[in-house]
Order: structure tokens, then C-alpha cells, then sequence
């Protein structure tokens, strides 16, 4: 019997992220859009965390919303609370934060940009929009533009596939 190790953060990379995201995009009617911001939301966690222990200056919400180019720190908190929370603990945004304050409603849409964008609707509630899949890319992109993003976590290191044959 033998062992066949993949470790290279490239090909890791690829096979379990860039890979399942395509598969999403096949969906009709951009349907794999929810699935992939449950994939690319703590890739993104992991960007924000790489770029705070690299030294950007400011506490977690100002360096997302540096990042997202948002207006600032409580507009990338809300993002985060609405779309992280929600989709990475329940599949779906969240309308309430844990003590029960309304966050924004979610409108996904075809939008000429990756950035999120809050609006307020006639009724006066407040809406995050975003189209998903230029978000998703915009993610993706950071990785693929500098793979050393991909090892710099020392908590979450990409996991390695072993083979074993025979």
C-alpha cells in the first residue's frame, strides 16, 4: 500500500474551492450564487485576518471596510452580520443580529460592481445589495493574485489530500 500527498497550495486551492465554484456558476439563472457565498465568506475571513496580521492598520470592521471600500466600520459590520452570519450559520442572510436588532435586507442582483451597496427602500429598511457572483470573483481573485494568502493562516492550513493506493 502507498500514499500519494497533494500539498501544493495551488492545487489545493483549486480542487476544493475554485473548482466547486465553477460548478456553482453552471447553475441556471446564477442559482449557484448562495452556495458560493458560503464558500467564498470565510475565504474572505481569512483574507481580512491575513491582512490585520500583516499589519493593516485599524480593528476588523475598518479593514473590511477599507477593503470593501464601504463608507465605514458599521457598514462592514452590518455587511458581515447580515451575510456571513447568516449564510455560514444558517444558510440564508440574517434580518436580526443576535440581540435582535433588524440588519439590512439582502437584494441580490445583477450590479456593475463586486462591492456592496446599502440603499434605503421607500418604507425606510435598510437594503444591502450585491451581485454575488462579481463578489464571489472578487474573493477568488485575491487568491489566485497572491497564492501566498492561501498558507500565511497559521490556525487553518489548507488541508492536504492523501491517495492511498493498493
Amino acid at each position: 500500500m502507498s500514499t500519494t500527498t497533494t500539498s501544493d497550495p495551488k492545487i489545493l486551492f483549486e480542487r476544493w474551492f475554485v473548482s466547486a465554484i465553477a460548478k456553482l456558476e453552471e447553475l441556471s439563472e446564477g442559482d449557484g450564487g448562495t452556495a458560493g457565498m458560503m464558500i467564498v465568506l470565510p475565504l474572505y475571513e481569512r483574507y481580512i485576518f491575513i491582512l490585520r496580521a500583516r499589519g493593516a492598520a485599524g480593528r476588523y470592521y475598518e479593514v473590511m471596510a477599507n477593503d470593501l471600500q464601504l463608507a465605514n466600520a458599521s457598514d462592514a459590520e452590518r455587511f458581515w452580520k447580515t451575510l456571513r452570519h447568516g449564510f455560514c450559520h444558517s444558510g440564508m442572510p440574517f434580518e436580526r443580529d443576535q440581540a435582535g436588532n433588524a440588519l439590512s435586507k439582502v437584494q441580490f442582483s445583477n450590479r456593475p460592481s463586486w462591492q456592496p451597496e446599502f440603499h434605503t427602500d421607500a418604507s425606510g429598511q435598510s437594503v444591502l445589495c450585491l451581485d454575488p457572483w462579481k463578489f464571489i470573483h472578487y474573493v477568488m481573485d485575491k487568491y489566485r493574485n497572491d497564492p501566498t494568502l492561501l498558507t500565511l493562516h497559521p490556525d487553518a492550513p489548507l488541508l492536504a489530500i492523501h491517495v492511498i493506493t493498493g
